[in-house]
């Protein structure tokens, strides 16, 4: 019998093989990346001040056929899928973030941005305060600001809109690799995220 370790790394094989046929970023909200991880039951003004966009529940393929649609309108955008429990309540794990470039100087406290954490891992946080250097950020779920600031440098996007995949039935991974060959690669993609809730 397989190790779940060895069972995760080959569904991540087969995930990256999915999103290079999709044309889809995986990007990673992971908690803990460059900041505290420490949580308090009293949320600052600046996290909830309606800036981020509250996450709209679909099935996956139905927020991929729209995320394709709103990126084919703007020039520069992605989609990624943010994976961790860092921006709780705000948006949850398994979430798909559509992000697009903006000009630093309009950025407002309580957007979500993503950027470049520690080893390069995206991250995708909250704008807490405007410094000399750069932005402050932290996830939802923090009390501590990230060690990392958001510059021109690491940053990527702003989350424009967000969509909150609904399970699926799961399948086996001998018949995810024949739907892939059969190449409903959005199916495969959303029956892998289902395995990872």
């Amino acid at each position: 019998m397989k190790s779940p370790r060895h069972r995760y790394a080959r569904t991540r094989q087969i995930l990256f093989r999915v999103l290079a046929c999709t044309g889809l970023t995986l990007g990673l909200a992971v908690a803990g990346v460059g900041c505290a991880s420490k949580v308090t039951g009293a949320a600052p003004d600046w996290r909830f001040t309606g800036e981020s966009p509250a996450a709209e529940i679909a099935a996956p393929a139905d927020a991929w056929r729209e995320a394709q649609a709103w990126m084919a309108d703007r020039p520069g955008s992605d989609a990624l899928l943010g994976w961790g429990e860092s921006m709780l309540p705000l948006y949850r794990s398994r979430t798909l973030l559509l992000i697009e470039p903006q000009l630093m100087e309009t950025f407002k406290a309580g957007q979500t941005v993503v950027y470049r954490g520690h080893g390069g891992r995206l991250v995708a946080h909250l704008l807490v305060a405007k410094t000399a250097k750069g932005w402050r950020a932290a996830g939802a779920a923090s009390a501590e600001c990230d060690q990392v600031l958001v510059t021109s440098r690491n940053y990527v996007g702003t989350v424009s809109k967000a969509y909150e995949l609904t399970a699926v039935r799961q399948v086996s991974e001998p018949d995810m690799l024949g739907a892939l060959r059969e190449g409903p690669a959005v199916a495969v993609l959303a029956n892998l995220l289902a395995q990872y809730p």
